[in-house]
């Protein structure tokens, strides 16, 4: 993997319960903050709110099984990382709302950390996102980690 994402899940553990061992690692709560109307962007002390979209909390997930099948952590470098793995696998299609976020994390990476970015971009030219895949959500969550980044072209399950 690209790096620790924290949550101490085995390949063999279900998406799902990866996910949640994710969310509990990072005190997301029990859907990573789904449920919330506002979200906070951790910049050093400060909590600065933004508001939590139809569109991110619908898909909020997807970002967070991102984080466990690149392993990339949820600090500001590994988000920059992310976002250029996700910019390059087209991850979010057609979702404007979700481009704003990812651009932003670009933005923010190019100045911190462009060679860990760089990195991303190229995990991304030899896999896949998660939509890509024809699955539901509970799908998806069933599926064993290790299978899901076979799936992706993250190596043999």
């Amino acid at each position: 993997m690209a790096g620790s994402d924290g949550s101490g899940c085995s390949g063999g553990d279900s998406v799902g319960a990866g996910l949640q061992r994710f969310y509990d690692a990072h005190d997301f709560g029990r859907n990573g903050g789904a449920d919330t109307r506002v979200a906070f962007l951790h910049l050093g002390p400060l909590r600065i709110p933004f508001p939590n979209g139809r569109q991110r909390r619908a898909l909020l997930y997807v970002h967070d099984v991102n984080h466990l099948v690149t392993g990339y952590d949820t600090g500001w470098r590994g988000e920059a990382c992310l976002a250029a793995w996700e910019l390059r696998t087209r991850s979010w299609g057609g979702r404007f709302t979700l481009w704003l976020l990812v651009s932003t994390a670009i933005a923010w990476g190019l100045v911190i950390c462009p060679r860990g970015m760089f990195g991303g971009w190229r995990l991304g030219r030899r896999t896949r996102g998660v939509l890509s895949l024809p699955l539901t959500r509970d799908e998806l969550l069933a599926l064993p980690l290790r299978d899901l980044r076979a799936r992706l072209g993250f190596g043999a399950a």
